[in-house]
């Protein structure tokens, strides 16, 4: 089997319901195409374009399956180690400088709940995998697309 992704309880629910919506938008598509079957298909751009719409949602459907089957939801993070579920404040330095930038992150999460505008990150991503697991205070190197960076790690409780 392949690795494990972890998962807080609400990206699983928010997986589980869109493994929900794949399934019923398929019924759907289901059965407009029984509605439309007495036609033929090279005559009928309706249909053809159902068969594509299907087979985009069976491919959605089994990604996200295969995503279900490599989930488990995370343990509770605990109050002094980085975690999904912990807000964090990052203040990133140069490698040959003390003076840094900071950013806060509103939460460590799966790779399912990312949304990098709301100040999330994954845990599967380079700065996630740097700080993952990370006490309070900590530095851990990052290497990112800018180059190498030290960051320093602030749990906000």
């Amino acid at each position: 089997m392949s690795q494990e992704i972890l998962f807080s309880p609400e990206g699983y629910e928010q997986l589980v319901r869109a493994i929900e919506g794949a399934k019923k938008k398929l019924e759907e598509i289901g059965q407009e195409k029984r509605e439309l079957m007495g036609k033929d298909i090279w005559e009928n751009g309706e249909l053809r374009g159902l068969l594509e719409e299907e087979k985009k949602w069976v491919q959605e459907l089994a990604n996200l399956e295969e995503l279900l089957q490599r989930a488990k939801v995370a343990d509770e993070p605990s109050d002094d180690r980085v975690g999904i579920g912990t807000k964090v404040r990052l203040e990133f330095f140069e490698l040959e400088k003390e003076e840094g930038g900071q950013h806060i992150i509103e939460g460590i999460v799966d790779g399912y709940q990312i949304t990098f505008e709301k100040g999330r990150i994954s845990y599967l991503s380079p700065i996630g995998k740097a700080i993952y697991g990370a006490k309070d205070g900590e530095e851990r190197m990052v290497k990112l697309v800018q180059g190498r960076w030290r960051v320093r790690i602030k749990i906000i409780k």
